[in-house]
């Protein structure tokens, strides 16, 4: 009878402790979800976090990760949390792209070409090539670039694309692909070429393809002035 009992406090201990348990994960997705609809990313994470301490198979909030470090502008913890998925998911568009913005920012360029060569391989998106080409261009290799380049103007013929342009720390302007070539050929006949006459007409070009193009008039701005790139 006593070893009943003894077995009986266990039983109703750990079901308390379980029931504990389940409470608190509810409590934190229903945190997580009040945090994702007011946009209020830090404490999302916290909840995300604290659901994975106490269940670690609720993956679907750890792939929550990498995007929600991305917007707070954790460069490191989203790129580990963007590793981790990746593990989970190795063919995922959206965690390779996160995970080669974050070798950009941290500026590991080996790493970043190899990503955006994967993704380019799966699906062949102009922006991925564009990417590959900017990558080369900070390399020096040139000839590359103009390989590179030719490609492009082809798919940028009869293609819709465009590139992401940061314009500031968390704004970015979606320029056509057109007016995204027009301004590396006008970087790089400043830069490698020296040949500012170029450089003007390039610019120009762009700005004509798409008049609303921050980068490319603030580059052009600095080249009417005489300020170099």
């Amino acid at each position: 009878m006593k070893k009943i009992i003894i077995a009986l406090c266990v039983f109703v201990s750990l079901t308390a402790c379980n029931n504990k348990s389940s409470n608190s994960i509810e409590s934190y997705k229903k945190l997580f979800d009040k945090s994702m609809n007011s946009k209020d990313f830090p404490t999302a994470i916290v909840a995300a976090q604290l659901i994975l301490i106490d269940d670690s198979t609720e993956v679907l909030y750890a792939d929550t990760l990498p995007e929600l470090y991305a917007a707070t502008n954790n460069i490191y913890a989203c790129n580990d949390a963007a590793a981790n998925a990746l593990k989970r998911n190795p063919k995922s568009e959206r965690y390779l792209l996160i995970k080669a913005l974050c070798a950009e920012q941290l500026g590991n360029m080996d790493e970043q070409m190899s990503i955006y060569n994967q993704l380019y391989a799966i699906n062949k998106k102009p922006e991925y090539l564009y990417r590959i080409t900017a990558a080369h261009f900070g390399s020096a290799n040139f000839q590359a670039v103009e390989n590179n380049l030719k490609e492009l103007d082809e798919m940028a013929k009869n293609s819709k694309d465009s590139i992401d342009f940061m314009i500031s720390e968390s704004e970015k302007q979606k320029v056509p692909l057109k007016a995204a070539l027009l301004n590396m050929r006008a970087i790089m006949a400043a830069q490698k070429d020296r040949d500012m006459l170029s450089a003007k007409k390039y610019f120009e070009a762009a700005i004509r393809e798409f008049p609303d193009f921050i980068v490319a008039k603030e580059f052009y701005k600095r080249l009417m002035s005489g300020n170099k790139q």
